[in-house]
């Protein structure tokens, strides 16, 4: 503090080469505009490097959407891995255009895309941010929504080939996990986009 002496301490602090560090993926590619998704992100580099004093941690690792708040990360022990949730959302100009996601139409009105970035450190000067660009899609809830289905019934052994229209066009693609629910009784089956204005199901069979 007086520019002569020095603290004692046993604190290690550990530089690592931030060009190493690369997000290249994330799974699912999409979720609601309220957050809460848990993400799986691929890339190389990861490490984590939060801070302990007693009782008291500090997060180092951290997933960020666009310019929005970080969420805590968890690394994966090889280090090509890392698992975090999405924060929420408030819908604004995209960072990215929508066909940065795969099986998403241009200018898709309904969603918003950002940009995945990765800290170890918990900040975001210099190059403790990676600049991956990987896309994420938040969408709104209100166009999460049938607004049609045909036919409307089918035989209790299953296999009807449902349409399905959402209000927003423009969701109808796969985000990493396309499925269908049928409640009482719940059943749960998988699904394609047919194409980005109608959605393809086949009924399951009524136990």
């Amino acid at each position: 503090m007086d520019g002569v002496l020095f603290s004692k301490s046993s604190r290690r602090f550990t530089y690592y080469d931030a060009g190493m560090v690369q997000a290249s993926g994330v799974v699912p590619w999409g979720g609601p505009a309220a957050g809460g998704t848990m993400l799986r992100v691929s890339g190389k580099g990861f490490g984590d490097y939060s801070s302990r004093a007693g009782a008291v941690r500090w997060q180092g690792l951290r997933c960020m959407m666009g310019s929005l708040s970080f969420t805590p990360g968890t690394r994966e022990k090889d280090g090509f891995g890392m698992a975090c949730r999405s924060p929420d959302n408030p819908f604004g100009v995209a960072v990215l255009p929508s066909e940065s996601v795969p099986g998403l139409v241009p200018n898709a009105s309904a969603l918003t895309v950002r940009s995945l970035e990765v800290t170890l450190n918990g900040q975001t000067n210099g190059d403790a941010l990676t600049a991956s660009k990987v896309a994420f899609a938040y969408y709104e809830d209100n166009a999460f929504t049938i607004s049609r289905l045909h036919p409307a019934g089918g035989p209790s052994a299953g296999g009807t080939n449902l349409s399905i229209l959402l209000a927003a066009a423009s969701l109808h693609a796969d985000l990493g996990g396309l499925l269908c629910k049928f409640v009482t009784p719940v059943r749960e089956v998988e699904a394609s986009a047919l194409s980005s204005r109608t959605t393809r199901r086949h009924s399951p069979k009524l136990p």
